[in-house]
């Protein structure tokens, strides 16, 4: 073709192009980045170290806090002994805009759980002679081992299930697991498929899969067309599971992970991490497992001011299109202020010398006034 022809037709395509795009509302915005200042937050005492060595999710929050910094901070009570342990990478929830079903209903299962923290599910069939499943759809990176965590139970009539994990680009399932959940004698498994038997009869099934390209993957659970109709599986804790080894490939690969999410600030690296800090906030609250010492209210008040900075952070970044540069900077400084804050008291609350202190005011009336140079950011 001429290249005078080949020029204007160029820009033809690309007028239209633009038309179409404003006619229906959808352009697309170049990702933001912001520079992320180097933070140090204040050190664990020893003491303080012990008290929240088994304390999981403010473990995890702390850890997320970090990633973000350039030159990450060391912290001994965050590093893993085992490159090969598996951390939770993301809880997969049955009633998101992730979720897919077709012939029933998600509804809660009311029956206790193993962890009274832990909310249980249950997948109930519409129509008899019919297929049904329900699903979770999530993107996935190239080359890393993902696992399909759930934990399950045959509540009613329903004994078999089929678990497939789905490479939506083709509609090819790249893992298929037939289960017999009342009698797992009768199973055999897939070298990818692990169970494991739990308390009440519920079962621990985990699925390995090595995706072997990025995109969108379907997580699904069937029933068969025999089973009848209003009976179900009751199932919880559906997460999914990473080598500890992979956290800085995820952390790079935030924009891909985000997919069609809609960030109008377009800072979308930081919105995802501000996700990350949410759910794990959330899993603070719901878990409940404050350290006896620390399920104190000042402890839960300084992480409540935390939870009010990163949701408010999240919010601009997710609607605020105007959001500058500035703004996020001094968003994640707040947020950073308000967990070191958190810390602070821990150390101050795990002080050996704190009841002798409180003792001695309580006994020197002329001394009630604890030094701003000691205490005042606490």
């Amino acid at each position: 073709m001429n290249k005078n022809i080949l020029l204007p037709l160029v820009i033809l395509l690309s007028i239209a192009c633009d038309r179409a795009e404003k006619k229906d509302g959808v352009q697309e915005q170049e990702s933001k980045s912001v520079y992320i200042k180097k933070y140090t937050y204040p050190e664990l005492t020893e003491q303080s170290l012990n008290s929240v060595s088994n304390w999981y999710e403010f473990k995890t929050i702390y850890q997320i806090l970090l990633s973000i910094s350039p030159d990450r901070q060391s912290v001994p009570i965050l590093q893993y002994s085992n490159p090969d342990s598996l951390y939770v990478y993301k809880r997969l929830y049955p009633n998101t805009s992730q979720n897919k079903f077709s012939n029933g209903t998600i509804q809660r299962d009311w029956r206790a759980s193993e962890s009274p923290t832990d909310t249980i599910y249950k997948f109930v069939k519409k129509k008899a002679d019919e297929q049904a499943f329900f699903a979770w759809e999530e993107i996935l990176l190239k080359d890393i081992p993902y696992t399909f965590s759930i934990k399950v139970t045959p509540s009613s009539g329903i004994k078999k299930v089929k678990m497939e994990i789905i490479r939506q680009k083709d509609n090819k399932p790249i893992r298929e697991q037939f289960l017999r959940l009342d009698t797992l004698s009768y199973n055999t498994l897939e070298p990818y498929t692990q169970l494991a038997t739990l308390k009440e009869d519920w079962i621990k099934v985990n699925m390995q899969v090595q995706t072997p390209l990025y995109g969108e993957y379907t997580f699904a659970i069937y029933y068969d067309e025999q089973e009848v109709a209003e009976d179900y599986i009751s199932f919880y804790n559906t997460e999914l599971l990473l080598p500890v080894k992979y956290q800085s490939e995820i952390e790079k690969s935030a924009e891909k992970l985000l997919g069609q999410k809609k960030v109008k600030s377009s800072y979308n690296s930081i919105y995802f991490w501000l996700f990350q800090l949410e759910d794990e906030i959330r899993q603070l609250w719901v878990k409940d497992n404050f350290p006896e010492k620390l399920n104190r209210d000042e402890v839960k008040a300084r992480l409540k001011l935390f939870e009010t900075y990163v949701r408010s952070l999240s919010s601009n970044v997710k609607e605020n299109s105007s959001l500058t540069k500035e703004e996020v900077q001094q968003g994640i400084l707040d947020i950073r202020n308000a967990f070191s804050s958190v810390i602070r008291y821990i150390n101050f609350i795990n002080d050996e010398k704190l009841e002798d202190k409180i003792g001695n005011l309580l006994g020197s009336p002329d001394s009630l006034t604890i030094k701003p140079s000691e205490h005042s950011s606490l």
